[in-house]
């Protein structure tokens, strides 16, 4: 599952227009709270910086003599979109920082080093301009409602793919985008007998949540603008790839004892999709980069990939989605995954309530038998999956109990 799937809290203070439905951040100042998204100024060192697009990077190891785990994308579509970044003067792309490719083992399409860097080196940097909002910061204040994911969806279509301005303007980008979300879909695309076979309590009430919602949605919308199935895969889309930022009114972020900064229930947020960086795949365990902001007190800022621990040329470049504490519930119900390994499971399995209580019909073995029978890549495939990685770390959570 590719997406960047990080939900980012964030105090902004700046002045905001909307030009070619498009986010310009302006003006004053844009502060990053989260502890997934830090600051830096590119002023503060060349580590700060991504190497510039017209020569080579010097991090360990030697670039062009790791085997590749990949095969470069080498789509029109794909193409189309890195020649508009870099026109845009997005920087790291391509054989000076990461390239789109498919793994030769998965067929999981991703981001990939073309060179070694070192932890704490930025790796790709795209213009904060390039950032399409999924509703108008303009009109976002104090007595306005939370955008539910669903007007983000409607937003998104009315905004990019239905107005013939904007769909010229971000063709490239909305080119690269799935046309379909077969290979990762959420389970409010099953039936209901796909979702009575997850069995999990807070999946199956999660999905038929989301389904009721873009079914009213719809019904209060009252025009034939758009179909319920146009719909619920924009909700999908920007869901599963959208960053959330908080906006605030001041500029200076309020944090606890540990430094970290305090989330305000009160502040609004607001949704944008990041060409090129919306392409990274979640790891749980082991992410070796984490979404980044530079130098948000000017016009110009930049969203960044940046390393958290050396990574080798050939190697996936991989993050965690949402704030990096989702467990698999989260994952597959917002993003369509299941991640092989997920230490969050067993703190979930750890704390209990109503919704996790499950009586499994099978027993873990008696699951990874069929896995070796039902189809690739289909629905069965995932729940099966989903099933599997609970009940491994609900094995581990009692035998630690034990």
């Amino acid at each position: 599952q590719e997406g960047p799937l990080s939900t980012m809290t964030m105090a902004v203070t700046m002045t905001t227009t909307m030009r070619l439905v498009a986010l310009w951040l302006t003006t004053s100042s844009l502060l990053m709270t989260a502890h997934a998204f830090p600051v830096t100024s590119s002023r503060s060192s060349k580590k700060n910086r991504a190497r510039p697009n017209t020569g080579g990077g010097a991090g360990f190891g030697n670039k062009g003599k790791t085997a590749t785990l990949h095969d470069p994308d080498t789509s029109p579509e794909i193409a189309s979109l890195m020649n508009f970044l870099i026109q845009k003067g997005s920087i790291g792309l391509n054989d000076v920082g990461l390239e789109v490719g498919t793994c030769k083992t998965t067929g999981r399409r991703g981001l990939y080093c073309t060179t070694a860097y070192n932890k704490g080196e930025i790796v790709c940097q795209i213009p904060s301009d390039l950032a399409l909002a999924l509703s108008d910061p303009t009109k976002l204040t104090a007595s306005t409602e939370e955008v539910t994911m669903q007007e983000a969806g409607c937003n998104f279509l009315e905004m990019y793919v239905k107005d013939p301005q904007a769909q010229q303007v971000w063709k490239p980008y909305l080119d690269s985008l799935p046309t379909s979300a077969l290979t990762s879909e959420t389970p409010d695309f099953y039936n209901e007998e796909e979702l009575a076979l997850l069995e999990f309590p807070r999946i199956m009430t999660m999905a038929k949540e989301r389904k009721q919602e873009l079914q009213n949605f719809i019904s209060t919308k009252g025009d034939d603008s758009m179909t319920l199935d146009e719909l619920q895969f924009a909700t999908w889309l920007v869901s599963s790839r959208a960053i959330q930022l908080s906006l605030g009114e001041s500029s200076e972020p309020e944090t606890d004892d540990e430094g970290r900064p305090i989330l305000k229930k009160n502040s609004k947020k607001l949704g944008l999709m990041i060409p090129f960086i919306d392409l990274a795949n979640h790891s749980s365990n082991q992410p070796n980069a984490c979404l980044h902001l530079i130098d948000p007190d000017k016009d110009d800022a930049w969203f960044a990939l940046k390393a958290t621990r050396n990574i080798s040329a050939g190697k996936e470049l991989v993050h965690s989605y949402g704030s990096g504490i989702e467990s698999t519930v989260e994952l597959l119900g917002n993003y369509g995954m299941v991640p092989d390994e997920n230490k969050v499971d067993a703190f979930m399995w750890n704390r209990g309530g109503d919704d996790t209580e499950v009586e499994w019909s099978t027993t873990l073995e008696e699951d990874e038998l069929m896995l070796k029978e039902v189809p690739e890549g289909s629905r069965l495939q995932t729940i099966l999956q989903f099933r599997a990685r609970l009940k491994r770390a609900q094995q581990e959570v009692a035998a630690k109990a034990e």
